[in-house]
């Protein structure tokens, strides 16, 4: 029996990283491993320029993928939902929320 573990390491401080965000800037695709509270300064920056931009679906960039949903949760999806509510945003009562919503969450509420 073999066991293999992978250790993450932040690509901008060297201490142990919580995360990979993966990311799109000019048709050109970008991952980094980071700690949480790098994976919020980034989410953080790029959210007013997610929230005013187009999306596009044609494969080139993807989202940031996690072990879990874009929301993470449905925990958290009820409650980005309901904070998308508060604020005017349109989102419906069910289905996928938008990732430039889900964005603007997370960068408000510090997820």
């Amino acid at each position: 029996m073999q066991k293999t573990e992978v250790t993450l390491i932040c690509d901008l401080t060297g201490e142990p990283a919580d995360e990979t965000v993966r990311f799109g800037v000019d048709g050109a695709s970008y991952e980094i491993d980071v700690t949480a509270v790098k994976a919020k300064e980034l989410r953080e920056a790029l959210a007013p320029y997610i929230a005013a931009g187009r999306r596009v679906s044609n494969g080139t960039v993807r989202a940031a993928r996690s072990s879990t949903s874009t929301t993470g949760s449905r925990a958290e999806a009820k409650r980005a939902r309901a904070w998308a509510q508060a604020q005017g945003l349109p989102v419906g009562d069910r289905g996928r929320i938008p990732a430039e919503i889900v964005a603007r969450y997370r960068a408000e509420v510090g997820v």
